[in-house]
């Protein structure tokens, strides 16, 4: 494994254990307060987790199939149809812990070429395994800042 691919997967695994401590503790009326036209953190967590079952089915594909096509996905929707809005937070951050355990793991052990597997999405254009999993990485890193964030307001 590259030290590229290993940092990745540890930011995927550090911003999940972030995510976690953000939400820990907070209280209901808190989970679910929003000010100008902002997510709530309900609709935030609501919005990772959506993505984090996309990347996964996005990443069997593109391991599987040679150079597939990979659809454009409204995760906005699927968190909804979903019930993730609804769904307790914990319940929510433990389901996504075993499932990043397992997706960590099963990435841990790809060999080097797999990285450098191609699909080709719908709108973003031709991209590698690598490519597809750091954006995933980097928008979820976004989304546990906004929180943390988010809560530091609230702290003071």
């Amino acid at each position: 494994m590259s030290e590229q691919t290993d940092a990745l997967l540890t930011q995927l695994e550090e911003s999940l254990r972030r995510l976690t401590w953000a939400l820990m503790d907070v209280d209901e009326d808190d989970l679910n307060a929003s000010e100008d036209n902002e997510w709530s953190p309900v609709q935030i967590l609501a919005h990772v987790k959506a993505c984090d079952d996309i990347i996964t089915g996005r990443i069997a594909t593109l391991l599987v199939h040679p150079r597939p096509m990979l659809q454009d996905f409204n995760e906005r929707a699927w968190a909804e149809i979903a019930g993730y809005t609804i769904a307790p937070v914990d319940q929510t951050l433990m389901a996504m812990q075993r499932h990043r355990n397992e997706m960590v793991w099963q990435l841990r052990n790809l060999p080097d070429e797999a990285w450098m597997r191609a699909a080709q999405h719908e709108t973003r254009g031709t991209l590698s395994l690598l490519d597809l999993v750091q954006s995933f990485a980097d928008h979820e890193t976004e989304h546990v800042q906004q929180l943390e964030d988010l809560f530091e307001d609230v702290d003071e």
